[in-house]
C-alpha cells in the first residue's frame, strides 16, 4: 500500500507535497494532504479499491501546512483493519 499510495502522491505533477493517510473504517480513509488544493484523487482511489478488494470511501482534506507527525518515518498512517 505504501508504494502505491507514494506512487500516485509523490509525483511531480501531482502537487501534493506532504500527506497523511488515515483509516477510518473498514471501507473510508481519509486523506490529509497540503499542496496543490485541486488534487484529482480518482486514480488513487481505484488503485486502492483493487489493493483492499472492495469499495472504498475516500475522503479529502486539504490543509495549508500539516502537523509534525512526530517520531513517524514514512507519512503514512493506516490504522489496522479489524
Amino acid at each position: 500500500m505504501l508504494g502505491v499510495t507514494d506512487d500516485f502522491l509523490t509525483r511531480a505533477e501531482g502537487g501534493v507535497e506532504t500527506y497523511r493517510l488515515y483509516q477510518e473504517r473498514e471501507d473510508e480513509l481519509t486523506l490529509y494532504y497540503s499542496g496543490l488544493a485541486g488534487f484529482e484523487a480518482g486514480p488513487l482511489k481505484a488503485q486502492l479499491e483493487r489493493l483492499f478488494g472492495h469499495p472504498l470511501r475516500l475522503n479529502l482534506r486539504w490543509q495549508a501546512t500539516l502537523p509534525d507527525p512526530g517520531g513517524y518515518k514514512r507519512q503514512l498512517l493506516v490504522s489496522l483493519i479489524a
